[in-house]
């Protein structure tokens, strides 16, 4: 077959997701990519592939395999200002709790 399928089948009645049994996920669902305070460690939250990809369409990177951003409340900002998504924009707001930046590491795992 040619390439991964872009939809995952639901599994179960009983997911979490509150979606309905027999629906389906789409790819960015179904792979999210985890957000995490480079400072504290802590977990900030999970992103969709097309919200990496605004970031590292809009960031700049230091090497190819950059995994981590700093953010800070101007630059939510100028996301807002762009067009972000609106709960890309919101996770960066509660991860920032009136810091003057955070700086986050990406992964899929």
């Amino acid at each position: 077959m040619g390439g991964q399928s872009k939809v995952a089948r639901h599994a179960s009645a009983g997911d979490a997701s509150g979606r309905i049994p027999g629906t389906y996920l789409t790819y960015e669902e179904k792979t999210m990519i985890n957000l995490t305070d480079e400072d504290t460690g802590q977990p900030i939250g999970s992103i969709t592939e097309a919200q990496l990809q605004y970031l590292i369409d809009q960031l700049e990177e230091e090497w190819p395999e950059d995994r981590d951003y700093a953010i800070t409340p101007m630059l939510v900002d100028y996301f807002e200002g762009q067009g972000a998504d609106s709960e890309l924009v919101a996770l960066f707001r509660k991860a920032l709790r009136g810091r003057e930046a955070v700086n986050i590491l990406w992964s899929n795992e």
